[in-house]
């Protein structure tokens, strides 16, 4: 969406941020899946670590951004995306973590990078009408 709103210059550095992280998400979600990592953990991980996977994702977003014809972005894509997802899964959850040189582990501090994306979501849906109770089960006008 921000692509489309802003199409100068800041909207485009916004959007290649937050892709980094889109694909970072993506290339992980599969390990957490094979793990049976709960959603409030994924967040939790992934916004405590939010500068590992920024840069993670990086590469994938700096292929995509190259000025090729559709089919050769696709193409370079279609052939990356499976390279990192392996990269992912080989270096395992805790691969993100980083060491505070005596032996415990430490996070950057938590970045809510999901924050914008999430609120924009909630507003579309209570605007639509669904999602009114926020989060609760409501009773619609049939039951």
């Amino acid at each position: 969406m921000l692509s489309f709103v802003f199409t100068n210059l800041p909207g485009r550095i916004a959007t290649r941020a937050l892709q980094t992280w889109l694909y970072a998400f993506y290339c992980h979600d599969y390990l957490w899946s094979a793990e049976s990592r709960t959603p409030k953990w994924r967040l939790a991980h992934f916004e405590g670590n939010w500068a590992y996977y920024a840069g993670f994702g990086s590469p994938i977003v700096l292929i995509s951004a190259l000025n090729l014809s559709s089919f050769y972005a696709s193409a370079a894509m279609a052939m990356a995306f499976p390279v990192f997802m392996i990269a992912a899964i080989a270096g395992g959850a805790a691969g993100a973590e980083s060491t505070n040189g005596e032996g415990g582990w430490t996070r950057q501090g938590r970045f809510p990078v999901f924050h914008l994306a999430s609120e924009t979501a909630s507003s579309v849906l209570r605007l639509v009408g669904i999602g009114a109770g926020g989060g609760r089960a409501v009773k619609t006008k049939r039951e």
